[in-house]
C-alpha cells in the first residue's frame, strides 16, 4: 500500500479513484494525573501510537475496496473532555483518497 501526502507518486499514475476514506482512533488521558501537562516520551509516544493506528485503519479500508494506495492523506485531531473535569479523549482521524496506481511505463 503506497500512502502519500502528494496528488501524485512519481512513476505511477492514477487508472482508478474509489473515494475518500477516513479513519479515527482515540486515545484517554488525565492531565490531572501529568500526563499531558508537558511533553513527554510518554506522551508522543502514544499520540505516534494513536496516529499509526488511524492510518493501518485507514490502510485496510482502502485495501478493502480494492484500492493500493491513498493519495493526500491528511490529519486531524480533537479533544473531548467533560466538563470541569482532568481526563478525556484525544482523537486523531486519517483521511485521504483511495486510488489504484499502475507503474507508469
Amino acid at each position: 500500500m503506497i500512502i502519500v501526502t502528494t496528488e501524485n507518486v512519481a512513476g505511477y499514475r492514477v487508472v482508478e479513484t474509489k473515494e475518500l476514506i477516513f479513519a479515527a482512533a482515540m486515545h484517554s488521558y488525565d492531565v490531572g494525573q501529568g500526563f499531558f501537562k508537558l511533553e513527554t516520551n510518554a506522551a508522543v509516544e502514544t499520540l505516534e501510537t494513536t496516529r499509526a493506528r488511524a492510518i493501518y485503519r485507514l490502510a485496510t479500508k482502502a485495501q478493502e475496496m480494492g484500492a493500493n494506495a491513498i493519495i493526500l492523506i491528511r490529519f486531524d485531531s480533537a479533544g473531548i473532555a467533560p466538563s470541569g473535569g482532568t481526563a478525556g479523549w484525544s482523537e486523531i482521524v486519517a483521511y485521504g483518497t483511495a486510488v489504484v496506481l499502475e507503474p507508469v511505463a
